[in-house]
């Protein structure tokens, strides 16, 4: 008579301890990924050992902490942007919160995106950098790519609790204890990383990869910057675009491909297609004072690389664009 109560209580109790246990378990992974923060979503002084963690899942990151502050400037593009344009040199007008959502190889398609994110985010001013990598091959969207959803209140929490508790978090926080950073620097929380000056090893060996003869310009990328500006200007958001400048060795490489007159006729339909949508434009790519650049002797002060700028030539892209006074 009494055993059934017994074997009863028993498993009662093993189930309770088991979901003991469980919850502990699930606490202790959060205080540890929370401690951690291994995305820089949860603490300003989290840890971050040279970006390496970032640098891999920017496009889960940069969705999130865009939401987070609240800027009133946005400045969108490809690496070129989170190295070289500095959202804290954006001076006008005074007093300006800029967030620098520069993602490592950004597509057009994926431009759409950002700016469904920024709108969300409450920004009024969209400055947006386009390079000739985003209308050739290398500009196809990633495997796991930006999408409008992400402008969703629903993804913007689930991904929080992504950070928390996934396996992704927990491989991330691991990362920062035994994983190389990819490449020196610093993430700040404006989205702009700090790199140091790049040795000419590194300088030589990135050029020497640099080859555009098998990367004509697609036909479906000027539509999708048809689409892109129809959006923007629909928006009723301020919107800028420019075009960044070339360094001679880049255009010296792009000539010798055979894709000079590509890239000067891409020129030319971005611009009618702003001028057609009422959007300004600034073609900064040739007839700037940055030109000269030698791979061979690694950085220089306007260059990481034959492709990247640095901060000083982002500052004069931003006085040209009328949003800081002219840079000394």
């Amino acid at each position: 008579m009494t055993a059934e109560p017994v074997r009863s209580g028993f498993w009662t109790g093993f189930v309770r301890l088991w979901l003991t246990v469980a919850l502990a378990a699930v606490l202790a992974v959060a205080a540890w990924l929370g401690w951690a923060d291994p995305y820089r979503l949860w603490r300003r002084d989290a840890p971050d050992r040279g970006g390496a963690t970032l640098d891999l899942a920017q496009r889960f990151v940069k969705p999130l902490a865009l939401a987070d502050f609240a800027p009133d400037t946005v400045l969108i593009g490809s690496s070129r942007s989170y190295l070289g344009i500095d959202p804290r040199d954006v001076l006008m007008p005074p007093g300006s919160r800029t967030y620098g959502f520069g993602i490592s190889s950004l597509s057009l398609a994926e431009i759409d995106a950002v700016v469904a994110l920024a709108l969300r985010a409450g920004a009024r001013r969209l400055v947006i950098g386009l390079d000739e990598y985003m209308f050739d091959r290398v500009g196809t969207p990633p495997a796991v790519a930006l999408d409008a959803t992400m402008a969703e209140p629903a993804w913007y929490w689930r991904a929080r609790l992504r950070s928390l508790l996934s396996g992704d978090a927990l491989r991330a926080s691991r990362a920062l204890l035994t994983e190389a950073p990819r490449e020196p620097g610093t993430w700040r929380p404006d989205g702009f990383k700090a790199i140091p000056p790049r040795g000419a090893d590194a300088t030589v060996r990135l050029f020497a990869g640099e080859r555009f003869a098998d990367r004509p310009i697609l036909p479906d990328r000027l539509v999708l910057l048809d689409g892109l500006l129809d959006r923007l200007a629909a928006a009723g958001v301020s919107a800028m675009l420019y075009i960044g400048p070339l360094s001679a060795p880049m255009r010296a490489r792009l000539e010798e491909d055979g894709r000079w007159p590509d890239y000067e006729r891409l020129r030319a339909r971005i611009a009618a297609s702003a001028a057609r949508h009422a959007l300004p434009l600034a073609d900064l790519a040739t007839g700037h004072p940055f030109a000269a650049y030698d791979p061979a002797r690694g950085s220089s002060e306007a260059w990481f690389d034959h492709h990247h700028f640095t901060p000083r030539v982002g500052r004069w892209i931003l006085w040209r664009l009328g949003l800081r006074p002219r840079p000394d």
